[in-house]
């Protein structure tokens, strides 16, 4: 009670010099002002009600705002700061202290859920609105929005988001996260996960959809980059028809001409279904398979050195030559050639080539893979 009558003395000079009204009822202080009422009591203030509120709520703001062209605000503040070394303000701070034993459901430090039933159309519905202005002085860093690190002492806490968006849903537009400037940066030191958890910086899944990503751009040309510590790659569509993969000079290593069907390998312009160009040095085609190894001198070359073009089988076996999904020649790896094909009514009738170069004739009826003694 004591408190009531130091707070009455102190209404009641403002009641003298501004009009301001007050009573106590049932051990409840009322504060009159400009029609707005307040009430303090059962540790609750009202604005703009005499009746307490019974739902926990320390401080309620009721009324009717009607008034055009301005601006209404249930709570502002707007007190003068004259700032110092070591001091730190808060306009708004939730520090309440929870204890016990039964569960609950939710706390929120800040709740926003206002109900809109207005006959007309509202530019702007905002739960949050950050519009800071710096006049003078330097801020070394302005934050919008900030999420702090807990400081716990113990307790778990199973899942934490620093930002959590539910579905959005009724709207002609649906973004969960929209930023207006072009020249804006978005950095985020974990990994991203579209549709999937990430295990990897970025993790992208389309769930049944065939298309996981789509990148897209006004130019004609249109290249992702890849860069590691030390050279970097582009590639992506050149002239919307053609694929290629350029190195960091811009130089087309790889093309695939979509409409033409041609492919190109050290060159921008391929005239073949496949053309490569050496740029300068031995043109390869090494073929080869896990049964022969793959180093240098394992499976078969095709090769160009610029004048001569060379079909090397560097494995112990055969060179052969099919047309008409017939074997034609063999070259076996004593360099002898049997062909078939010359004659097919017997012995002594299909010309080889012999290991010193001589010609010879089969001895003996050529074999399913064309190979007969070569006399």
């Amino acid at each position: 009670m004591k408190k009531y009558l130091y707070l009455m003395a102190a209404l009641l000079v403002m009641g003298l010099a501004f009009g301001v009204t007050t009573k106590i009822t049932n051990n409840r202080l009322t504060v009159t002002y400009l029609n707005a009422t307040i009430l303090e009591g059962l540790e609750t203030i009202n604005v703009g009600n005499e009746t307490p509120t019974t739902n926990g709520t320390s401080f309620v703001v009721t009324g009717t705002f009607n008034t055009a062209n301005s601006n209404g605000h249930g709570f502002t503040d707007e007190q003068l700061l004259t700032l110092s070394d070591g001091y730190n303000y808060a306009s708004f701070d939730a520090t309440a202290s929870m204890s016990g034993v039964n569960d609950h459901d939710h706390y929120n430090a800040f709740q926003a859920r206002p109900y809109y039933n207005v006959i007309g159309n509202t530019t702007y519905y905002r739960m949050y609105y950050s519009y800071p202005l710096v006049q003078s002085g330097n801020v070394t860093n302005l934050y919008h929005f900030e999420v702090g690190q807990r400081a716990d002492t113990g307790g778990a806490v199973t899942n934490e988001y620093g930002l959590y968006i539910a579905d959005l849903i009724n709207n002609t537009n649906q973004y969960a996260i929209y930023t207006a400037g072009s020249d804006d940066l978005s950095y985020l030191a974990g990994n991203v996960g579209i549709a999937v958890t990430p295990d990897v910086p970025l993790d992208v899944s389309s769930g049944t959809d065939n298309t996981v990503a789509e990148f897209s751009s006004t130019d004609p040309n249109a290249y992702c980059k890849f860069t590691d510590d030390t050279n970097s790659i582009l590639f992506g569509l050149t002239s919307g028809t053609r694929f290629e993969i350029k190195d960091a000079g811009a130089t087309s290593r790889f093309i695939f001409d979509t409409v033409g069907m041609k492919m190109g390998i050290g060159t921008a312009a391929p005239d073949r279904s496949l053309s490569i160009d050496g740029a300068g040095s031995n043109t390869n085609v090494h073929l080869f398979n896990t049964a022969s190894g793959g180093t240098t001198s394992d499976g078969t070359d095709l090769v160009f050195d610029g004048t001569n073009a060379q079909l090397r089988n560097r494995e112990t076996g055969r060179l052969s030559f099919w047309t008409d999904n017939s074997l034609a020649m063999n070259i076996d790896s004593t360099q002898e050639i049997n062909m078939t094909g010359i004659s097919s009514d017997g012995n002594g009738k299909v010309v080889c080539i012999k290991a010193d170069g001589n010609l010879g004739t089969c001895t003996d009826q050529p074999g399913v893979g064309g190979t007969c003694t070569c006399a």
